[in-house]
């Protein structure tokens, strides 16, 4: 019995613990965007009226002037290529950038500027390595912002 009260306490002490641990690490997070409220059926044209009211003012907007995407064409394994990806601020408050994830480790992104006034334009520098033999083969990569429309 005593062993049973023992292996209970520890286990309400370790429970407890890793409760706090998790509440302190995770717990009371504030929401980038603000609170979304609206009553009914979450749906996209819900979410962006509801966005659109908590970013009324200026907002950031991102802009990709020659495109989001990049064709390296053919290349032999262990190649190295880079694209450089020009990125504007078409709104009207600071856009921030922040590279994201990637599809792999071959795929590396640099930023020039993390943060760019209304107006300003950056450069993203993408490089890759292959690293296969395949025929056909994509890979892809993020660019985090605080643009409202267009997080990633």
């Amino acid at each position: 019995m005593k062993t049973f009260l023992v292996c209970l306490i520890v286990a309400g002490i370790g429970a407890a613990i890793a409760y706090n641990i998790n509440e302190s690490s995770y717990g009371r997070y504030e929401p980038h965007f603000g609170p979304i409220d609206f009553e009914g059926e979450t749906t996209a044209a819900n979410a962006m009226a509801s966005l659109k009211k908590e970013w009324s003012e200026d907002i950031p907007k991102v802009e990709l002037p020659d495109g989001n995407e990049h064709d390296f064409g053919i290349m032999q394994p262990d190649e190295e290529g880079e694209h450089i990806f020009r990125v504007k601020n078409v709104g009207d408050a600071p856009l921030t950038l922040k590279i994201g994830a990637s599809t792999c480790k071959c795929t590396v992104g640099t930023l020039e500027n993390e943060s760019l006034a209304p107006g300003e334009e950056t450069e993203v520098k993408m490089a890759w390595t292959v690293k296969t033999n395949e025929t056909t083969f994509g890979q892809s990569a993020e660019l985090r912002t605080n643009d409202p429309t267009q997080v990633a």
